[in-house]
């Protein structure tokens, strides 16, 4: 028996039938990666640290570092000491900046445990707020116990939202 010809020529796959679709499966490290360009969280934390760091710097410069030392004062903090004779910043600014940058860091880990488009691991958030609180406020002896405390918390927060 023959075969029977066709007289109409053989069908070309479109494009789309040619070109597989991309995996749609993502690792461990690729969905970070992922999750890292898609948080304007962190975005906003950074842009808040520069324009705290600014802030300070430009008060300091003007003679008007007072606004910020005298919430110091009202929180009876001693000054911070410095190994080293640091003539061209006192010492009360850097506690200032250290302070407010606390503040941001804690600010941020609050939103991360709270907001859940935005939830992610706030433990260093934690750790590095708790050293900064640490070197500006001097109270190790409270400070060191209480970031063990909210890092615990926050790790207790997170596993009961995942689970």
């Amino acid at each position: 028996m023959k075969e029977e010809q066709s007289t109409q020529p053989p069908e070309i796959p479109t494009t789309a039938e040619r070109v597989p679709e991309p995996s749609r499966t993502y690792t461990e490290k690729q969905e970070k990666e992922e999750k890292n360009r898609r948080d304007p969280l962190g975005t906003i934390s950074s842009a808040a640290f520069l324009i705290w760091a600014g802030v300070v710097l430009l008060l300091n410069n003007l003679g008007q570092i007072r606004m910020l030392t005298s919430v110091l004062d009202q929180l009876n903090v001693p000054e911070m000491w410095f190994p080293v004779n640091l003539p061209f910043v006192d010492p009360r600014v850097w506690q200032a900046f250290f302070l407010g940058w606390a503040v941001i860091l804690l600010a941020e880990a609050l939103v991360r445990t709270i907001v859940p488009v935005y939830r992610w691991n706030v433990v260093g958030n934690l750790f590095w707020a708790g050293i900064l609180l640490g070197i500006t406020l001097g109270k190790w002896a409270i400070i060191g116990p209480g970031v063990l405390i909210a890092i615990g918390i926050a790790v207790l927060i997170q596993g009961f939202i995942r689970g």
